[in-house]
């Protein structure tokens, strides 16, 4: 199996950033508490609102904690007056930090929410909960396709081995990568690559599985025998007609079955990995 580039891994929070909903103090003197709340439910529908003065944050509600204050019989008490005794500034992240970075921080004091800031202004926010949900989609997906890396393949294997409905396996090896980067170039190759996985992509179903490591896919299908050939055959087809920058694609394909073919998916995958080997050896001849 061909050694080929991979992209980073590093995703900058200004990724996730979602918008937030913001008010200019400047404009809201004459607010009450139960101003703020009504913009809040009629303009932002969000979780929290952000007061900011002259550009700079000052200020954040919950939507818990202005339910509270209005509870409390303090809705009319005006914003301006609230503030001068209640103040407490949201975090701020810069739109470069890592995902990871930022999840760690947010852990750390126990926030659900940051705004994050470029060059000097606030371009919106980034919850906990987002940050969870990238991280684990960088954990297990292919940073240069988006589609499942080997460690995600793995899980499933080890989670599926005793499956009994039926599955089918297709593994796809694209060659000449090495001699095109050597020759062309890296971007060439992982946009050999990229296309490769698109093409791939639009040949299954969106509850299939695609993985990528390497120049190698694997496809996991829970369909019977004679869907995966059927599958089988358009991907190949697909790759047959597929040019990139004028390159044509050199690929080798092969399926497997279980139970139909063999009994367990790691036996599948070894049939599918004797069988694209047979056609590499075939080529040499």
């Amino acid at each position: 199996m061909e050694k080929v580039a991979k992209g980073s891994t590093m995703v900058a929070i200004r990724e996730c950033v979602e918008e937030a909903c913001i008010g200019d103090l400047n404009e809201m003197k004459n607010y009450t508490l139960k101003d703020v709340a009504k913009e809040l439910y009629n303009r932002c529908h969000r979780e929290t609102y952000y007061i900011l003065y002259k550009g700079k944050p000052v200020h954040y509600f919950y939507v818990k904690e202005l339910l509270k204050l209005l509870t409390e019989g303090k809705g009319e008490l005006s914003l301006v007056a609230y503030l001068r005794n209640n103040r407490t500034p949201p975090i701020l992240l810069s739109g470069a930090t890592n995902i990871f970075d930022a999840y760690n921080y947010l852990r750390k004091y126990r926030a659900n929410y940051a705004l994050v800031v470029e060059s000097g202004k606030v371009i919106g926010e980034v919850q906990f909960r987002t940050l969870t949900w990238q991280i684990i989609d960088t954990l297990i997906k292919d940073p240069l396709t988006g589609l499942y890396n080997y460690h995600y393949f793995n899980i499933l294997i080890e989670r599926y081995k005793d499956i009994e409905k039926p599955m089918g396996i297709i593994l796809v090896e694209i060659e000449n990568l090495e001699i095109i980067e050597r020759f062309q170039s890296a971007t060439l190759v992982n946009k050999i690559l990229k296309q490769v996985a698109d093409t791939i992509l639009h040949s299954v179903r969106n509850i299939d599985f695609v993985f990528r490591i390497d120049n190698r896919f694997t496809v996991m299908l829970f369909q019977p025998l004679e869907v995966i050939k059927k599958v089988e055959e358009r991907i190949q087809n697909r790759l047959n007609d597929l040019e990139v920058d004028g390159v044509s694609i050199r690929f080798k394909i092969a399926y497997s079955h279980v139970p139909e073919l063999k009994e367990t998916i790691l036996m599948a995958i070894d049939d599918c990995e004797r069988k694209i080997l047979k056609q590499s050896e075939y080529n040499l001849l």
